[in-house]
């Protein structure tokens, strides 16, 4: 069967993505029916597993939420926040985090893969690189 151009007229195809065959073929970091939603949604909500900081370890959950302007951003609990680099790669780059007085410049990595985050970061210019916040998590299924 032949599909026509009229297939596409019907879309609205959106963030650089094109249409073809009737479908919407998404622009990097975009996903849904026309494209128009970020692909971070996928990965907002509980991790639950074990957090490392301030010399301190226990097991806890780690809320993790998507950012609404940036599609590649996540936002950290802590009030960091992450970009994929791919679909699995997370990077922490250079941003200002306060924890009680103290304000001081982060950076980091982590990755997402099968529902597991693993994320750490430290203070930048710290030669030793004294890891401030380190976790890694199993996504929590919340029922409805």
């Amino acid at each position: 069967m032949m599909s026509s151009c009229n297939d596409c007229r019907k879309l609205n195809c959106q963030n650089d993505s094109y249409c073809q065959q009737g479908e919407c073929f998404c622009g990097k970091w975009y996903s849904g029916e026309d494209c128009s939603l970020f692909f971070t949604r996928n990965y907002s909500g509980k991790y639950y597993g074990n957090i490392d900081s301030a010399n301190r370890s226990f097991a806890d959950t780690l809320r993790i939420d998507a950012d609404t302007e940036i599609p590649n951003r996540l936002i950290l609990e802590t009030g960091v926040y992450a970009e994929f680099e791919n679909d699995s790669q997370l990077i922490i780059p250079t941003q200002l985090y306060t924890k009680q007085s103290d304000t001081i410049p982060v950076i980091g990595f982590g990755q997402i893969r099968n529902e597991i985050l693993t994320i750490q970061y430290s203070n930048q210019y710290e030669a030793t690189r004294i890891i401030l916040f380190q976790f890694e998590g199993k996504r929590v299924v919340e029922s409805n």
